[in-house]
Order: structure tokens, then sequence, then C-alpha cells
């Protein structure tokens, strides 16, 4: 492949802030490599990938050693957004987003997701092992009961769903729900919406 194949994944796809183009890169490779139509295998790689980069702080420690900016401050990006992940770090870390550090940090943030990557490609050929990354919080697993398929949970056997995506909700939109469970629960104590889904089973 060309040096330059991947060069418009920067900064989120020609500067739009979408994926992150370290995940987008990966993606392709795992899809190139990995590729089985029965298994599905690459698909189920590339959604633990996606699931560990939002869940973890970046950037680590693990390249300082080549970077001119060791040390720098580590901010869980709860997204595999661009926008949302780079956006974060600047705010914590006190930075422009056109400044060094930013790069730096990127350029470390893409280092480990290519760690990564490999060794989920090396655990499956070696194993046929894939991780299962996704493990959505409480106020996910609500927003998902009546949102999204029933494959997920089944909270709500009439899901309405109507949203495609594995991404943690509040990052985007607000918790519609909750003058709804204020409200129920003055009129009736303990009770949630009947018919809908009992919290408790998201415990």
């Amino acid at each position: 492949m060309p040096g330059f194949m991947f060069h418009h994944a920067a900064t989120g796809y020609g500067g739009n802030g979408t994926l992150c183009g370290a995940l987008g890169v990966a993606s392709a490779i795992i899809n190139l490599v990995a590729y089985d139509e029965e298994s599905l295998a690459h698909i189920h790689m590339v959604q633990a990938l996606m699931d560990w980069y939002s869940d973890f702080e970046f950037p680590s420690s693990r390249f300082d050693h080549l970077s001119k900016e060791p040390n720098q401050p580590r901010v869980l990006t709860g997204s595999p957004l661009c926008h949302i992940s780079v956006s974060k770090w600047t705010v914590v870390a006190g930075v422009e987003v056109d400044s060094w550090d930013k790069y730096e940090r990127c350029a470390k943030t893409a280092g480990e997701v290519v760690y990564t990557m490999v060794g989920y490609l090396n655990k499956y050929f070696e194993a046929n092992s894939i991780p299962d990354n996704f493990n959505p919080d409480f106020e996910m697993r609500v927003c998902l009961s009546c949102h999204s398929a029933e494959s997920y949970f089944t909270g709500y056997q009439g899901s309405d769903n109507n949203q495609q995506g594995r991404l943690q909700c509040s990052g985007c939109h607000s918790n519609h729900m909750a003058p709804l469970f204020e409200r129920v629960n003055r009129t009736i104590p303990g009770r949630f919406v009947p018919g809908r889904f009992d919290p408790s089973q998201f415990e």
C-alpha cells in the first residue's frame, strides 16, 4: 500500500472530526486480513476496537520514549469520534487543537490503536479469539432497551429499534426519561412505566 493511502483520515477525515483516523485505518486493515463472511470475525473485531477506544484514557506512556512531549495528561475519550476525543483532551491539557502537544497526543493515540489492533489479530489467528469490550452502563442500557434491537437487551419486547450505534448516549442526548421516571414514581412509588422495562434488570 502507498504511504499516502490513508492521509485523508487525519483530523477525523479531512478535518471533519468524525471517526478517529487511527480507528478507520485499523478497521480497514482488519477487514483486509481477517474478512470472514460467515463468522463476521472482522466486524466483531472492529466493534471490539471501537469499544476499547471509547473506554481508554489517551495517551498512555507506552510511546513516551519516542515523544518530544512525554507525561501528557490522560483523558477518557468516551467516544470513537475525533471531535469528542480531541476536544476533551485539549480542554484538560489547556492547549490549542493545532498545537504540537495535540499532534504528539494523536501520534501516541494512533500508536496505541495499532498496538491493540495487532494484539487482536494475533489472538484471532492464533486461537480464533475475539474480545468483547461492549459494557454499557446503566443509563445506556435503559436507552437501548427502547431504542435498539431486542438482541441487545430484552427490557422492552416492542423496541422502536430506531438508532444505530454503540456510543454512550449521553454524549449527544439528554436523558429524556428522567422527568418521566420522577413523575411516575410520584404517582406510583417504586414503579416505572408498565410494559416498557423493569430497571432492576439492568443493575
